[in-house]
């Protein structure tokens, strides 16, 4: 077996919500597919909650700040411009994301737009690209 890492367990977390359309998977289920015991999977997160807010965190970089990124870096005639540009980038970043899964935009509403210090570790990224 590969080596377990933070960012596997992560994967297979937003695969089985993927696969079920439910977000409300547990760790004994997360660690049947990854062919761990349940305990082991706090060798790596300190919580549920930790876990739950790592799956959030990585959803939200990849498909709303990544969604950003590309549009600020794009050759269009409209590139990104200003920080109304980007807040408007983002709000439409997080429509599609939105229409795309909803049951992963709740997942991040519950985890990381509901925890301060939570959020601002995830949009530090964000923070970066609006500095650039």
């Amino acid at each position: 077996m590969a080596k377990l890492t933070q960012a596997k367990i992560v994967e297979t977390a937003s695969a089985l919500i993927q696969q079920t359309g439910r977000t409300d998977i547990s760790l004994s289920v997360i660690a049947e597919t990854l062919g761990i015991t349940h305990g082991a999977l706090y060798k790596h997160f300190s919580s549920k909650q930790a876990l739950w807010e790592a799956v959030a965190a990585d959803w939200f970089q990849t498909h709303i700040l990544q969604q950003i990124s590309v549009k600020m870096n794009t050759n269009d005639s409209k590139p990104v411009t200003t920080l109304h540009d980007w807040l408007w980038a983002l709000v439409n970043a997080k429509k599609s994301a939105y229409e795309a899964d909803p049951e992963m935009f709740a997942l991040n509403t519950r985890y990381v737009d509901s925890n301060p210090i939570v959020l601002r570790r995830v949009l530090l990224p964000a923070y970066q690209q609006v500095m650039i």
